[in-house]
């Protein structure tokens, strides 16, 4: 199953709307979740839409394994709307998933609480990636402890539930200690987008930039990919060298997070422009032949002028630029 980014909720430490990185499409993080109730959802991206629209059993009444098992169900379903949506239908349809999600976890928080906590593993999964759909803050602590679960799955949803949850006041240092030193790919992914979630949401650590200058040589190609975007947010010029480094990652959609991170950080202000557009513009001939069309579409958004498609021109501006 795959989470993309929800779009930002709050401030960033620039202290400004993160809109830019409600563009991270198609990126996706990879979540456990048990196969069953929601194979169905996963190869009908519509599966579970109506999941709790027309339920002829009483939300309070319903029991557990039934309820987990279309909570799983119906995070699939949006998780896949959310992904590949490309119309209005099918975007009202994932807002309406998002919305069930929320009313059903935030009724039935108490007993997913109880399942997080004391459940079997199966169980345990199921509740961690729907929890954080509550978005309500009494679901914080119960995840922060799944960290800890002997269970590696549990830990993988503990991170997505902390993700979606996207309080600000998470406390991150078990997050980063994850994402620096884990040896589980997953894990390492699914920290990575807790952190920048709560980032997102206006949440900080003194954790987070060491981790995610760290997660720029991660072996992961996801995790490179949302370390750059990470580190973008805190608009640091000593990191405009690492993510113009991941401009030339065997990974295209690395190094077109990489572009939009440095895209971001350009935006921070007068005299913030020079040191994006010079790597971009040294990497237009460099870079993956699929990648190119997209820096060169950054240039032209920086510039605001299109100074054609070859790079002399380019370079000749960025070096201009303080």
């Amino acid at each position: 199953m795959h989470l993309p980014v929800p779009p930002p909720r709050a401030t960033g430490p620039a202290g400004v709307r993160l809109d830019l990185l409600a563009l991270v499409a198609g990126l996706a993080l990879a979540a456990c979740a048990s196969p069953g109730a929601g194979a169905e959802a996963d190869a009908d991206a519509d599966g579970g839409y109506e999941a709790y629209a027309e339920d002829s059993v009483r939300l309070e009444e319903k029991p557990i394994g039934l309820l987990l098992a279309e909570l799983d169900g119906s995070v699939r379903a949006w998780t896949n709307l959310t992904l590949t949506a490309t119309n209005d239908d099918q975007r009202e349809k994932a807002q309406l998933l998002d919305k069930n999600l929320a009313r059903v976890s935030k009724k039935r928080l108490d007993d997913l609480i109880v399942q997080l906590e004391s459940g079997p593993p199966n169980n345990r999964m199921r509740a961690a990636a729907a929890i954080g759909f509550s978005r309500d803050p009494l679901a914080l602590a119960p995840l922060l402890t799944a960290l800890h679960d002997p269970e590696p799955d549990v830990v993988h949803n503990a991170l997505l539930g902390l993700a979606v949850l996207q309080q600000a006041d998470t406390p991150l240092s078990v997050v980063c200690d994850l994402y620096q030193t884990s040896d589980d790919a997953q894990t390492r992914s699914n920290a990575v987008y807790a952190l920048l979630n709560v980032v997102l949401a206006g949440g900080s650590s003194p954790c987070v930039v060491p981790a995610a200058r760290s997660g720029l040589n991660d072996p992961e190609p996801f995790v490179r990919a949302q370390s750059a975007l990470l580190l973008s947010l805190y608009r640091d010029p000593e990191d405009v060298e690492g993510l113009a480094a991941l401009l030339y990652d065997e990974t295209p959609f690395v190094a077109v997070s990489a572009m939009r991170g440095l895209i971001h950080m350009a935006l921070g202000g007068p005299g913030s422009v020079g040191p994006s557009a010079r790597a971009l513009a040294t990497a237009l001939d460099r870079v993956d032949p699929s990648v190119r069309p997209r820096v060169l579409g950054a240039l032209r958004a920086l510039r605001d002028a299109d100074l054609g498609a070859e790079a002399g021109p380019w370079l000749e501006w960025a070096f201009q630029q303080p």
